[in-house]
């Protein structure tokens, strides 16, 4: 549901300020959530940690069905909001994150792509999420943090995604002192 209420982006994009989010829906869950959610009126959807939580291709799913199956509903009509895992943190490994998103939902685009949390873990393959530290006083539950990954790097890759793919990118989890290291924001 949008409730008409809307936030306009400092790329023009509209953003509905409500918006029906994803994060720890159980596998079987999500197709259906999706699907009722828009036909009930919601036009966002907030993919928090989708891809971490394996459930991309469910809510693509969702959205296939919705478009077909509720009258007059298009991909236009529904503001996508998805964010970039911390294994893909390095500039090289941006877009692709954004593609594996894209390819998983079915989709040609998404409206806003987040960097979604300040730290980025070890890439060591895009299935290995959580990648743990062997080295460290708890190696079965502490994650790898990649301290040679610049987050303002991060940000310039996030700026330089083709507008085809990604409409408006930013960030969150971030204080507003923080963000201002990132100078502008797109």
């Amino acid at each position: 549901m949008s409730l008409g209420r809307k936030a306009t982006l400092n790329t023009g994009h509209q953003i509905p300020l409500l918006g029906y989010g994803t994060w720890q829906s159980a596998p079987g869950e999500v197709r259906a959530g999706v699907f009722q959610a828009l036909k009930a009126g919601y036009r966002h959807l907030v993919l928090i940690l989708c891809y971490s939580y394996q459930n991309q291709k469910e809510v693509g799913e969702g959205l296939k069905k919705a478009f077909k199956e509720i009258p007059g509903l298009k991909r236009e009509d529904v503001f996508i909001t998805s964010k970039l895992w911390n294994i893909h943190h390095k500039p090289e490994l941006v877009e692709k994150s954004l593609d594996i998103s894209l390819n998983e939902l079915g989709l040609d685009y998404i409206d806003l792509f987040l960097i979604h949390w300040p730290v980025a873990f070890e890439y060591r393959s895009d299935t290995e999420l959580f990648p743990l530290d062997s080295a460290s006083t708890h190696p079965e539950k502490d994650i790898k943090i990649d301290d040679s990954v610049s987050l303002i790097d991060t940000w310039r890759a996030m700026t330089k995604l083709p507008k085809s793919k990604a409409r408006s990118v930013g960030v969150s989890n971030r204080d507003d002192t923080r963000v201002l290291d990132y100078n502008v924001c797109e």
